[in-house]
């Protein structure tokens, strides 16, 4: 069976998925927020900014969400911040990268051509040098 993947267009599935992606990276780098730790509450504030490019235009959209825990022990919890960017990639990058399937056109073995959405292993990231 022949693979040769194929550059489309991210769906508005896809951002989403990468954006929550990025972000519970960046929020399990915290050395607060690990499997061992645990809170009687918490609260945070999160705003997403995305700017999405299509043949010329950009869609924008800016959320802010808050979330918290249903009662809190203590209203001066700390808020948990956390500042990820996401930057302007080829699409099949940022599938990669977010665990998401990559469009590629798979031949079986009678021939028969057919896009399936693969998932390919992530690129580790390259850390940087001290």
């Amino acid at each position: 069976m022949s693979e040769i993947t194929i550059v489309m267009p991210l769906s508005g599935e896809e951002v989403v998925d990468a954006i929550c992606d990025a972000i519970r990276k960046s929020l399990h780098q915290d050395c607060y927020l690990n499997r061992v730790s645990a809170y009687e509450s918490f609260a945070a504030k999160v705003k997403i900014e995305v700017r999405a490019k299509d043949s010329g235009r950009v869609a924008e959209v800016v959320k802010e969400v808050a979330v918290r825990s249903e009662e809190p022990v203590d209203e001066d919890q700390a808020l948990v911040e956390a500042e990820v960017a996401l930057y302007d990639r080829p699409p099949n990058e940022v599938r990669q990268e977010a665990g998401l399937g990559i469009p590629t056109l798979v031949t079986d073995a009678e021939g028969k051509q057919d896009i399936k959405k693969v998932r390919y292993a992530r690129k580790p990231k390259e850390m940087p040098e001290l």
